[in-house]
């Protein structure tokens, strides 16, 4: 009985929410391919209203998927033996990821907004390869800083 208790538990604790984190960084990750060719090019000074609501569709995807990817790691039960037996990313890689994800968010690329910043694309295509990086475990790359116009 105890040792049912005790796997029930781990069960709970620990392996339920490895596995939704799981699905939630594959979540994370399919959303950002699926829009990194819109979230790496322009759209129009004036959208369409289907680009309106595309943007609207992009922006909600990627909030929600960091909010989720947060929440989902909050609620793991002794994180640093899953993080040191490589079952999850540490804190430092999904917060990589969570801010990646918000940055994108905010950048949605319109092109009456390119007065002043000359590398948003190359910036939104690091943020993506950042958060591509901090969920897979791989070496992230350093941040690109924004270039202003010199004129």
């Amino acid at each position: 009985m105890l040792l049912f208790i005790i796997s029930e538990f781990i069960r709970v604790a620990v392996i339920v929410p490895v596995q939704n984190l799981k699905e939630q960084l594959q979540t994370a990750l399919e959303r950002v391919d699926f829009y990194s060719n819109r979230l790496t090019n322009y759209f129009p000074a004036k959208p369409s209203r289907e680009e309106i609501e595309l943007i609207n569709q992009i922006k909600g995807d990627l909030r929600a998927a960091a909010t989720r990817l947060r929440s989902k790691y909050s609620v793991i039960s002794m994180k640093r033996l899953a993080i040191r037996l490589n079952f999850i990313p540490d804190a430092t890689n999904i917060d990589i990821a969570y801010s990646g994800l918000i940055y994108l968010h905010n950048s949605i690329l319109l092109s009456s907004r390119r007065d002043f910043v000359i590398n948003e694309i190359e910036m939104n295509h690091n943020h993506i390869e950042r958060i591509q990086a901090a969920l897979s475990g791989n070496e992230v790359p350093a941040i690109v800083e924004p270039r202003e116009r010199q004129d």
